[in-house]
């Protein structure tokens, strides 16, 4: 996950700010904090909104009630909402900067990498990590140059071969997922490419139809259907030790 990925800027006296002091002054503390639990949660979604229907979920993980955090969005002029979700217009001001300044780094990056492509005379790629260990990577030539696949590249590229009438564009869709990684990063990629692919068993692809369009509202409705999510890391097991007899 990238660096910045929990990161916006918040000024030091939004607490001045006259909505968050009536805020304050009624719901005290307490509400000021969902406030900021709330900007913080909108701020991990793809398009920085979130569905109203979740409120309730919200306010049980953070141990408040729905009524406090409904009159937080819906009382003080601090949340937009339309039919389905609320957000903020100041923090999707906020993120318009970092936006394009994340996507400006990435096709520096990308023009870098082909620069050094290009200048490179050998086709043997080999990717070495930091800590001196190596990956094994699978090659492919797309526009005379080298593709090096990880393993999950790798995978989600598999699924897509296999469905028919697809556009398979290698470069293209490595694209894609890394797109998808960074707009849903709560979604197991291959679990949903997986998913998505089945639902074309039945309603296969058809002539002036955009997949990729397809698999990203795909991933979009697993965040909001909270399915194909990425599974919490297990807690490391206990291993009983017997003491010893002196």
């Amino acid at each position: 996950m990238a660096k910045d990925a929990y990161y916006f800027s918040h000024d030091s006296n939004a607490k001045d700010d006259p909505k968050c002091v009536m805020l304050i002054e009624e719901l005290g503390l307490e509400g000021y904090g969902i406030y900021w639990v709330l900007i913080e949660t909108l701020r991990d979604q793809p398009e920085y909104k979130y569905p109203l229907s979740l409120i309730p979920a919200i306010a049980r993980r953070y141990n408040t009630t729905v009524e406090k955090m409904k009159a937080v969005v819906g009382n003080y002029g601090l949340f937009v909402t339309d039919e389905h979700d609320f957000f903020s217009l100041s923090l999707m001001e906020r993120m318009k900067h970092l936006d394009h300044k994340r996507e400006m780094a990435r096709i520096a990056g990308k023009k870098s990498a082909e620069k050094r492509l290009l200048n490179s005379g050998s086709t043997d790629v080999q990717q070495t990590f930091n800590d001196g260990s190596t990956s094994k990577v699978k090659e492919s030539k797309v526009n005379k140059n080298i593709i090096v696949l990880s393993a999950d590249e790798s995978d989600f590229l598999a699924v897509l071969e296999k469905i028919k009438d697809y556009p398979l564009d290698r470069e293209k869709d490595i694209e894609m997922l890394n797109v998808l990684k960074e707009r849903y990063p709560q979604v197991d990629p291959l679990e949903a490419i997986k998913d998505w692919a089945f639902h074309k068993i039945s309603t296969p692809l058809k002539d002036g139809q955009n997949p990729r369009s397809q698999i990203n509202t795909s991933f979009k409705k697993c965040v909001e259907w909270n399915k194909c999510l990425k599974k919490p890391d297990k807690p490391q097991e206990q291993v009983y030790h017997p003491p010893l007899l002196v």
